[in-house]
C-alpha cells in the first residue's frame, strides 16, 4: 500500500505573515506614487506578489507551532510526505533551504514548486492537477491532502469520483496527525 501525504507550504507548515506585509506595504507604496494616479491596480498586484515570491524574503517565514513533530507522526505511520506549493519554481532554493534550516525536512521529501508554464493557471486547478498526477505517478492507495485553502479542496472534490484511491482532506498538519494516528 502507498500512502501519501501532500502537504502545502503558506499556511500549513510556514506563517508567511511578515513576507505578505512586505508585499502588502510594497503594494501601497506603489499606489501613493505619481504613477499610480492612473490607478493602475493589476500594477499594484503584480508588484504585491513580485514581492510575496521574492526568494529573500523566504527568510522572514517561521515555521506553523509542532511542524516538527507533525511531519515525524505522518512519516512514521508510513506516508510519503510531498510539499505541494503554489511558489513559483524561482523560490526553489529558497524554499529547500527555508524546510532544511526549520523543519525535519530531508533528502526523501519531494517539493513541487509551480512550474512557469502553469503562472496563469488558477492555484485551486493546479493543485487539483497536481494531486491527481502525483498520486497516479506513484500510484498511491491513500492520499491526505493537507492544505488551508477550502478552495483547493472543493476543486479536487469535483474529481474525486474518478480516483482510484482513497483521499482526505484536512486543514491543518494537526488535523491530519489527529486523524492518522487513529
Amino acid at each position: 500500500m502507498i500512502k501519501l501525504c501532500i502537504i502545502d507550504i503558506d499556511g500549513v507548515v510556514a506563517d508567511g505573515t511578515a513576507r505578505f506585509q512586505r508585499a502588502e506595504e510594497a503594494k501601497q507604496a506603489y499606489e501613493q506614487t505619481p504613477e499610480s494616479v492612473m490607478r493602475n491596480e493589476r500594477k499594484g498586484v503584480d508588484i504585491y506578489w513580485q514581492t510575496a515570491f521574492t526568494p529573500e524574503l523566504v527568510q522572514l517565514d517561521t515555521p506553523i507551532e509542532g511542524v516538527d513533530q507533525a511531519l515525524m507522526d505522518i512519516q512514521e505511520r508510513g506516508y510519503k510526505v510531498i510539499f505541494l506549493t503554489s511558489r513559483p519554481e524561482s523560490m526553489s532554493h529558497a524554499t529547500v533551504q527555508w524546510l532544511f534550516e526549520h523543519t525535519v525536512y530531508d533528502s526523501d521529501d519531494e517539493l513541487v514548486l509551480k512550474a512557469p508554464a502553469f503562472k496563469y493557471t488558477k492555484t485551486p486547478v493546479w493543485k487539483a492537477g497536481m494531486v491527481q498526477t502525483l498520486a497516479h505517478l506513484y500510484g498511491a492507495t491513500v492520499v491526505k491532502f493537507i492544505d488551508d485553502e477550502q478552495a483547493n479542496w472543493e476543486e479536487l472534490l469535483k474529481y474525486t469520483p474518478y480516483a482510484d484511491y482513497s483521499l482526505e482532506w484536512f486543514s491543518s498538519l494537526k488535523a491530519a496527525v489527529e486523524s492518522i494516528a487513529e
